[in-house]
């Protein structure tokens, strides 16, 4: 089973890991690129590495809190850019 958000799980009956994999990081790549900010979400323990590799990918921190199972919470931080500062001088 797959949590595409609240409420709404997808089932496919009768389908490998690999193609239940494939869909869940296909939902987070959706989710996480039209995210404007953080987004916390269940993520399966063996899409788990590719789902921290994606959200690199794509400016997030993924961050772990909490264990449920066969599956973890997980929260999406987008980074911040750090500012970059330049000496200006002041005219006398």
């Amino acid at each position: 089973m797959i949590e595409v958000e609240p409420g709404l799980n997808l089932r496919f009956p009768r389908r490998s890991a690999e193609f239940l994999e494939g869909v869940e990081i296909g939902i987070l790549a959706a989710t996480l690129a039209s995210a404007g900010a953080d987004v916390v979400r269940p993520v399966g323990r063996t899409a788990l590495e590719q789902a921290r590799d994606l959200a690199a990918g794509l400016g997030f921190a993924a961050i772990e809190q909490a264990d449920l199972g066969d599956r973890v919470l997980v929260c999406f931080t987008k980074r911040r850019r750090r500012q970059h500062l330049r000496l200006v001088s002041c005219p006398d």
